[in-house]
């Protein structure tokens, strides 16, 4: 696992307990999140996190974004707008199989002429039992905490994992 982790800033809730309730089915099927952004996560780009490469990924909630309120295993990077038809159409089945989102999506409604990127496939998804504050991630660019001063979801930063 890279030393490096990921935090991802207001995750509806919904997703990530449908995300839990398909994966107390099938413990090892890998799940996928999509941030709304249509810039690519940089670092998973250049280096994209694999099975043998995992990155550890925090997560705060839409509802309660400056604490965290889950945790899982990052295995995989995909830009969407690159995915071929028959990977996209298998992801897109698997989705809609375990009903936690209705499928890939490609625009974020606001911005209907803009492509979302990010594909996160996940592992092992887990709720903490007492979420913790953001403010105890370290971001990597400058050595500072996460501020808990949160009124807006979305985004992402890189931070050291605990």
């Amino acid at each position: 696992m890279r030393r490096q982790a990921l935090f991802l800033n207001g995750v509806y809730r919904h997703v990530l307990d449908g995300i839990l309730r398909a994966q107390s089915r099938e413990p090892e099927e890998t799940f996928y999140l999509q941030p709304y952004k249509t810039n690519a996560i940089k670092e998973f780009e250049k280096a994209p996190p694999t099975v043998l490469n995992p990155v550890r990924l925090y997560i705060s909630t839409s509802d309660d974004l400056p604490n965290v309120s889950y945790s899982a295993t990052i295995i995989g990077w995909t830009d969407k707008t690159k995915l071929d038809s028959p990977t996209r159409v298998e992801i897109d089945s698997q989705i809609k199989r375990h009903g936690y989102e209705s499928g890939i999506y490609d625009f974020d409604p606001p911005e209907p002429g803009r492509h979302m990127v990010n594909l996160i496939s996940i592992r092992h998804l887990t709720e903490m039992a007492i979420p913790f504050s953001v403010a105890n991630l370290i971001k990597v660019r400058d050595r500072k905490r996460l501020s808990q001063n949160r009124n807006r979801a979305g985004g992402w930063s890189y931070v050291f994992e605990l």
